[in-house]
């Protein structure tokens, strides 16, 4: 994609990686009822960002997949969540371009009815946890978080997403 949203092409992955082309993502934040925030652990054996904590579960969109359908399917494979009622709201659209990754991130939230629901479904989380958002703010000082969550947590904000549904 270029900077305006436009698809120019359909590469593999590995090859998106290797060249740190410009790419559509989604993020999802996750949170429950009380309005506490999921952060979780990467596993070590993802490419990018291992073993990094990170607010948003999320990835790239198959060729021809909706980005809310990509967004669906993030959470469902992640974290083994089916939404209530099968939806995710949308939020913003956040470009992020990093020395390994640059992508157009659309950023998703979506609301958890039981704690209980989330397991690591896919082997890409390694552990996981609802925080309040002090729990949150200390751990994001002491902690290595994956830069680009950082980054679209900072948007989130600025929207006024996470004071709306965060507590």
């Amino acid at each position: 994609v270029d900077l305006a949203g436009r698809t120019l092409g359909q590469v593999r992955r590995d090859f998106v990686e290797q060249h740190n082309l410009l790419t559509r993502a989604v993020g999802v934040l996750v949170h429950n009822t009380a309005g506490k925030v999921y952060v979780h652990r990467r596993s070590a054996t993802k490419s990018m960002n291992p073993s990094k904590l990170d607010m948003f579960v999320g990835g790239l969109p198959l060729a021809g997949e909706s980005l809310e359908a990509a967004a669906l399917n993030e959470v469902m494979e992640e974290l083994g969540l089916a939404p209530a009622g099968a939806s995710v709201e949308f939020m913003r659209e956040v470009t992020w371009l990093g020395s390994r990754n640059r992508v157009l991130l659309s950023l998703y939230r979506v609301e958890v009815q039981r704690d209980e629901d989330v397991r690591f479904a896919d082997g890409e989380v390694v552990w996981g946890a609802f925080h309040t958002l002090a729990e949150l703010r200390e751990a994001m000082e002491r902690e290595a978080f994956v830069p680009g969550g950082l980054k679209a947590w900072s948007e989130a904000e600025k929207g006024g997403f996470v004071q709306r549904y965060l507590r």
